[in-house]
């Protein structure tokens, strides 16, 4: 349900669930008992915006920094 409000409310969203998650934790300074399972990127989109093929996966170096650059 957050997703699709967040659709209807004109934002894009990208899901992402990196097996392991454990590089979360480090790059977070967050402790062992917290165990992220899901990443929800959700933003604006650009107008030249393209959504990705579905056979091209990101991987974790894609999205390690950009949370990098959250902290």
């Amino acid at each position: 349900m957050l997703i699709t409000a967040l659709h209807h409310a004109g934002l894009a969203t990208l899901t992402h669930t990196p097996s392991p998650m454990g590089f979360l934790n480090d790059i977070l300074g967050r402790p062992a008992n917290e165990r992220p399972f899901l990443l929800l990127v959700v933003g604006y989109p650009d107008a030249d915006a393209q959504v990705l093929s579905p056979g091209r996966l990101l991987s974790t170096r894609h999205v390690r920094p950009f949370l990098a650059a959250l902290r």
